[in-house]
């Protein structure tokens, strides 16, 4: 089905939107309308929002691992954990210490993947886990 939405779309503002379907396409097409409902990043924890890699060699760039999405919760009681392959727990992350620079005590860990958990609470303050995983390059 082809047609209009009425306004043009806009993903920065809450606004209700029609769609009016192109004239001789359905004969029971009839306009649509829906709200799109524009919500603050730290409202919007979702996988794409966790860095897939990082390399801590000192030039500037991903040289930590950073869970912003954490700090902009601000959630008490909010935090990640991130574990090696075989399951070690090698940090924990909160709102206020929420990047990691690939080292274990000190000692750089390998180019490697990694996986975390992220405990929040949502919207409806139900509490939440997000798993996930990404690389170390070295």
């Amino acid at each position: 089905m082809t047609g209009n939405w009425t306004p043009d779309f806009n993903d920065k503002v809450t606004t209700v939107y029609t769609f009016i379907p192109d004239n001789n396409q359905c004969v029971d097409a009839l306009p649509v309308t829906m709200e799109v409902i524009v919500k603050p990043l730290s409202e919007c924890i979702e996988y794409e929002l966790f860095p897939k890699f990082f390399t801590p060699n000192g030039n500037g760039q991903n040289d930590t691992w950073q869970l912003n999405v954490l700090a902009e919760s601000n959630q008490t009681g909010s935090y990640a954990m991130v574990y090696d392959r075989y399951g070690k727990e090698i940090i924990t992350l909160t709102p206020s210490n929420n990047s990691w620079d690939g080292t274990y005590k000190g000692t750089p860990m390998p180019s490697n993947d990694y996986w975390f958990v992220m405990y929040y609470t949502d919207k409806s303050g139900n509490k939440v886990s997000k798993t996930g995983h990404f690389s170390l390059k070295r």
